[in-house]
């Protein structure tokens, strides 16, 4: 057997062996004391009811600390005000963007960073009438890649960090779902 064949197998075996000790935990001790002494400490919550809230106009990092990971943050909306939510991969491989609507079920959009050259995956909420909570889920691509990614929501018309306002139309290389209604992604990309 090679020498990267044992390493694998181990890996395998470690990780095989820390989700039994994780499922004996929470059948003994309840899922929350199981969870909650984890090897990996988690930065934001794992769902929409349990999200970070984030302010418009402002920034947060997340730390996509196993591949499963899902880091959800929500933000107020006001009436009439779109806002442009990006996720920039710094340590992470590949960003996943998910926008859901104030019911934490409804996709409005789904993008990911694959294909820009900005390593960013970004979109825009819809304009709403009164005010409202929107949902962002930030993962690896294909749940498999894990890493640190910077979550930006900015109110559009707003000055862009670079200079300029953001608008509606992304900067060039920039890949923006529409959030007019459900997006479902093709095969192979968005």
């Amino acid at each position: 057997m090679s020498f990267f064949e044992q390493i694998r197998r181990r890996r395998l075996g470690a990780g095989l062996c820390a989700g039994a000790a994780a499922a004996w935990g929470a059948l003994w001790l309840g899922a929350a004391a199981a969870t909650a002494a984890g090897p990996w400490p988690d930065d934001h919550g794992d769902t929409p009811a349990e999200a970070t809230w984030i302010a418009p106009g402002s920034a947060i990092r997340s730390t996509i600390a196993v591949d499963t990971d899902v880091d959800w943050l929500r933000f107020a909306a006001q009436p009439g005000v779109a806002y442009r939510i990006a996720v920039t991969a710094d340590t992470l491989w590949d960003a996943v963007l998910e926008l859901r609507a104030a019911d934490g079920r409804s996709v409005l959009a789904v993008v990911d960073s694959s294909r820009s050259p900005l390593r960013t995956a970004a979109t825009d909420s819809p304009t709403n009438s009164a005010p409202a909570v929107f949902y962002v889920g930030v993962s690896g691509f294909a749940r498999f890649t894990t890493g640190v990614c910077e979550v930006v929501v900015a109110p559009l018309g707003t000055p862009a960090p670079g200079g300029g306002t953001l608008r509606p139309a992304p900067p060039r290389g920039l890949r923006v779902a529409p959030a007019a209604g459900p997006v479902i992604p093709a095969a192979g990309g968005n």
